[in-house]
């Protein structure tokens, strides 16, 4: 691992190396976000932007006495990227794997399992903002992931450990492999299915089954959470209509982290919605259709204002919510980024709006794409 230290920006010194950690302070239109300090006018002209503090890497330029431990946040963020990239080439190759009629690498998927449940366990907010970076056209491969995370959370936070959180979390990364055998123009149309195509398009459920069936290794969580997550309580789910008591609670968890990260997604034919929207959706489908007390659980770990949202403040700024408040859910923990009423870009600020003294509030939440915000920039 690289020696990255934080310094204050007073410090810095020609010779000294820049990290690309944390680097939300560098403005969006320089094209190099790392590297080494070669003229005295780059101190300058970082100080003039107003930070305070910055990243440098000790091993591949000069090191500061006063250099100070770097905290688990910017690192955290760092390995949760990574980990998420790791995740993508690994369930391609599973569905590469599968369509060709080759058998699942069972054992890089529980490996990939335990990655994803030891970085929650490190730091759950990095994880979940590393989920709202999306790309429409990577749509199966970050569900897959995604949905993976998303019931590591809630199974924490139901106090699920040890093998049982591992079986869920390898079931959620697998619980969509039988998309893999619905043919391209159905998978990615552009536009509504026409009803035989739907009829096909559910069939992925027991494409899916068939396909653990054939898997040695495959527990019957996993299982569960492959054949489940499109069933509902009121019978009106698929492909088998089971309802209430016939449903695991297993299934029933996939249903709702299924659903959350589905409608909170951007595809070809469908705008995804802001986490705080898709929250106040689950509560309204809670009635008939998902396990109440389970959405109430997921509400409450996840907060109304997730790690990873865009909110506009009441002084007309919008900020990224780096760390969910699960007592207080209109205070957490965010980032200063953008001015609404200067329509530009601020140098990160991070703010604890449950910190006494701070009366700054939540007015909303607003989504990236109608400011041209790239959360990939800050996340």
């Amino acid at each position: 691992m690289a020696n990255i230290k934080r310094i204050a920006a007073a410090s810095l010194k020609v010779g000294m190396y820049i990290s690309e950690l944390n680097h939300r302070w560098i403005p969006r239109t320089n094209m190099r976000r790392h590297g080494p300090i070669l003229q005295r006018d780059v101190i300058d002209q970082i100080i003039a932007l107003g930070v305070e503090q910055v990243y440098i890497d000790a091993d591949l330029g000069l090191d500061c006495a006063e250099a100070e431990a770097v905290g688990d946040g910017p690192l955290a963020r760092d390995r949760s990227v990574s980990l998420q990239s790791d995740a993508l080439k690994l369930m391609d190759r599973v569905m590469v794997s599968v369509k060709t009629g080759s058998s699942i690498p069972v054992q890089q998927v529980e490996d990939m399992a335990d990655g994803i449940v030891g970085s929650l366990t490190s730091d759950h907010n990095a994880m979940l903002c590393v989920t709202r970076l999306r790309d429409k056209d990577r749509y199966l491969l970050e569900h897959s992931f995604n949905v993976a995370v998303l019931m590591g959370i809630l199974a924490r936070s139901m106090s699920f450990d040890g093998d049982d959180l591992h079986q869920l979390v390898t079931g959620a990364l697998l619980h969509d492999i039988g998309k893999v055998r619905i043919a391209d123009d159905i998978l990615h149309k552009p536009g509504r299915l026409l009803d035989d195509e739907w009829e096909e398009m559910k069939r992925h459920v027991d494409y899916g089954c068939q396909v653990l069936d054939a898997t040695a290794g495959i527990s019957g969580v996993i299982r569960d959470i492959c054949s489940q997550h499109h069933e509902r309580i009121d019978g009106t789910g698929y492909p088998r209509g089971l309802s209430d008591t016939a449903l695991s609670m297993h299934g029933r968890m996939a249903a709702i982290v299924d659903v959350y990260d589905a409608i909170t997604a951007d595809r070809v034919y469908h705008r995804g919605m802001a986490p705080t929207l898709a929250m106040k959706k689950l509560h309204q489908w809670s009635e008939k259709h998902l396990d109440r007390e389970l959405v109430y659980q997921f509400i409450r770990c996840m907060s109304i204002y997730p790690a990873g949202s865009l909110v506009a403040l009441d002084n007309d700024r919008l900020a990224i919510v780096l760390e969910a408040n699960t007592r207080e859910h209109d205070k957490p923990l965010v980032e200063v980024i953008y001015s609404r009423k200067n329509r530009q870009y601020l140098v990160p600020q991070t703010l604890d709006l449950s910190r006494p003294g701070v009366d700054t509030r939540i007015a909303r939440a607003v989504e990236a794409r109608d400011y041209g915000i790239n959360l990939a920039d800050f996340i």
